[in-house]
Order: C-alpha cells, then sequence, then structure tokens
C-alpha cells in the first residue's frame, strides 16, 4: 500500500497472519477487519470493486466460497488457485488469475482487473447460476441421475 497509494487494502477474516496484518494497519499500510459477520462483510463489498483469492502454492482448495460472494456482490476477481476456480475466471472473464505468492504477478492481475470492464449483467446472470438454490439443484439432479443407472 506504501508503494500503490492509489489503492486501499482491506483484510476481512482470520488468516495465517493476524500479528502481520495488525502491525501493517498500525501503519495505516492496511484496514485489517479481522473476523466479520455476513452483514459487515455486504458493507465492505459494497464498498470494495476487487476481492483477492489469496492461497499458497499446492493448496488443496479448488473452489472457495469467497468466489460466489465476491460474484454475487459484483467483485471483480484477482485469484491464486488453478483448477475450477481457475477455470471459471478465464470462463467468465470476471477477473485475473496470478501466480500464488509472487508480489509482481498479484501487482499485474491487480492493475489488470481495475482496467477492466465487466458487465452488471454479467455478475447478475453469474450469480444466479452460481446461487445456493441452483448448486443444489444441479447436485441433486446428478445423483437422481447417478443412482437411476
Amino acid at each position: 500500500a506504501e508503494k500503490r497509494p492509489d489503492l486501499d487494502i482491506s483484510i476481512a477474516g482470520n488468516g495465517p497472519k493476524p500479528r502481520m496484518c495488525e502491525q501493517a494497519h498500525k501503519k495505516n499500510t492496511i484496514k485489517y477487519l479481522g473476523q466479520l459477520g455476513s452483514e459487515e462483510l455486504k458493507l465492505i463489498y459494497k464498498e470494495s470493486s476487487i476481492g483477492i483469492i489469496p492461497y499458497k502454492e499446492n493448496s488443496a482448495v479448488s473452489m472457495p466460497v469467497k468466489l460466489f460472494e465476491y460474484i454475487s456482490n459484483g467483485l471483480k476477481v484477482v485469484n491464486s488457485l488453478g483448477m475450477e476456480c481457475a477455470e471459471i475466471i478465464n470462463d467468465t472473464l470476471i477477473g485475473a488469475n496470478y501466480i500464488s505468492e509472487d508480489i509482481e504477478s498479484l501487482e499485474a492481475s491487480i492493475d489488470k482487473v481495475i482496467n477492466m470492464n465487466v458487465d452488471v449483467a454479467k455478475f447478475n446472470q453469474l450469480s444466479k447460476e452460481y446461487s445456493i438454490d441452483n448448486q443444489y439443484d444441479n447436485f441433486s439432479k446428478a445423483i437422481h441421475k447417478l443412482i437411476s443407472k
């Protein structure tokens, strides 16, 4: 944030490095919000334009809930995960993927996403497509098809 005064960075959640986040917060380089409830997060999303999905290389996570939260709140996404999460971002053109733990790759992806124009209708369509109800219906149909064989 010191290097990029054009960015206002807020970190929510109880990630693996809370002390580092607290120290950066005290230096006014980021806003560290700690663990927030869903209503508080919705307020943060309304003030935000990008959501970052930062995971370590070789993470076992392939499809985090935060991707769907970001989509349903109209946030462009900067992601470090591969597999399905990266595919969704590439296929839908709602963000960019970066190389995990590579600060230059992260910065380049943020710059790319800042300049991206994503149609609000696209987020609305994706929000419906990836809604909990729709995912449940798809899962139920798949299970029914499987047991009907």
